[in-house]
């Protein structure tokens, strides 16, 4: 039992250390009034802290840009010319037509991300997750110089997700967690610019790094579940990736998002900063930023354990966001005929 003891009592005794560590720094920090004067003198110095102490190069947004113009434009291109055909070949249901290509997609675009921040983060010389310390040991400030492998995958996440923004608005099917899918890409596209312009690099790929292999793993799932019928008859080779996907899925979501996410990158950022004198006006803004990233893993785990207590309680694997989603719809269409 210590394998499960242990590891959760790390958790919750580190909890209370990052907490400890946060309250401290945002009595020294926080606004001198916490009205709407008090509020705005506060972020108005935190502006001028980043203008000063920031840099942004506009190599790094030309970069970001085109790459995420560039995997737009392979989208739009490749389920024109492929991917939006493969239902039609397969004979799916009409349900799944739309979606697969939106997951197929993604299941290679993250498989590809993944694999180029694994290689930097596993095979490269940089023990970002085996020592908390590394991740501030080489900083000094915007002179900190940044690895080409480590700016190949910046502009690489950056671009992605500023293509991620732009086609949950435009191409995705929308669910019902929209605005939080949206706020997760304005976090994290804030996360990934604020850390490079900060030089807070090593925290950065080490965030993407836990958080996307499990992105593999759910877009696979999915493309299983929209695998099973086809030609209006069942398979159940579908049916057991989709099954074993989500609960690889599932425990690496648990293990790295919320597990590992806290004790490899929180106690860094908020614990073990702190011994390099990192509690400058950085420190407030860098760690909310976490700690909502981290709310949001909280967010999505609910729907996580509802697809488990479903699964448990006899019913099928699906996705609990479109559910909702539907539900909303058909409410909302019953209140309208009822009203006319």
């Amino acid at each position: 039992m210590d394998y499960i003891v242990q590891p959760f009592v790390t958790y919750v005794t580190n909890w209370n250390e990052i907490f400890t560590m946060f309250m401290s720094v945002w009595r020294y920090q926080r606004p001198d009034s916490l009205g709407p004067a008090g509020w705005y003198q506060f972020f108005k110095q935190e502006y001028k802290e980043i203008l000063m102490s920031c840099t942004m190069d506009m190599e790094f947004i030309i970069y970001t840009l085109a790459i995420g113009a560039l995997i737009t434009i392979i989208r739009i291109g490749s389920q024109k010319l492929i991917l939006d055909k493969i239902p039609i070949w397969l004979d799916m249901n009409e349900e799944s037509r739309d979606k697969f290509p939106e997951s197929l997609f993604r299941l290679i675009s993250y498989i590809f991300i993944w694999s180029c921040t694994s290689y930097v983060i596993l095979f490269s010389n940089y023990p970002i997750l085996d020592d908390p310390d590394y991740m501030w040991s080489d900083f000094s400030g915007v002179s900190t110089i940044i690895a080409p492998d480590i700016f190949f995958v910046y502009v690489l996440q950056c671009g992605y997700y500023v293509h991620c923004a732009y086609a949950n608005i435009a191409l995705d099917v929308h669910r019902a967690d929209f605005w939080a899918l949206m706020l997760h890409h304005v976090v994290t596209l804030s996360l990934i610019s604020f850390s490079y312009a900060s030089r807070y690099h090593n925290v950065g790929i080490a965030v993407v790094f836990l958080h996307d292999i499990c992105d593999i793993f759910i877009e696979l799932a999915k493309c299983g579940l929209y695998l099973q019928v086809l030609g209006g008859k069942k398979y159940w080779l579908p049916d057991k990736v989709s099954t074993v996907a989500f609960i690889t899925f599932t425990s690496l979501w648990v293990w790295l998002r919320l597990y590992w996410f806290q004790t490899k990158v929180l106690m860094s950022t908020a614990v073990a900063s702190m011994q390099f004198d990192m509690d400058g006006e950085f420190y407030l803004i860098f760690n909310v930023l976490l700690l909502i990233l981290y709310g949001l893993n909280l967010y999505w785990f609910f729907f996580i354990l509802l697809i488990i207590v479903d699964i448990l309680s006899g019913g099928e694997l699906a996705d609990k966001r479109e559910e909702e989603l539907v539900a909303k719809t058909r409410a909302e269409i019953l209140k309208r005929k009822k009203q006319t």
